[in-house]
């Protein structure tokens, strides 16, 4: 994380996970971003994603004609996925 966000931006993402009781299911490290799913008090699936990869004209015109195309090209497998159990309270 300290590659990509401030020591600012990290307290305050680990202060709004432990107000609300959130606890991180899932983490992939896409080849252009990192994420983290939670859910918030509510049940809601919540994605908290950190763009690390730059994207180019060329990426957008692929992404545009995607959303248009019968069948899209899939973009690489994530780099890594891992999957957290909350500890026990």
């Amino acid at each position: 994380m300290k590659k990509h966000l401030s020591d600012e931006e990290i307290l305050e993402f680990t202060y709004i996970t432990a107000t609300y009781d959130m606890h991180a299911t899932m983490s992939r490290a896409l080849n252009w971003c990192h994420s983290v799913y939670t859910k918030d008090p509510n049940g809601n699936f919540v994605e908290f994603c950190l763009t690390t990869g730059a994207f180019s004209p060329a990426d957008r015109e692929a992404a545009l004609a995607a959303l248009t195309a019968e069948k899209p090209d899939f973009s690489k497998p994530p780099a890594n996925v891992q999957f957290h159990k909350p500890k026990a309270a």
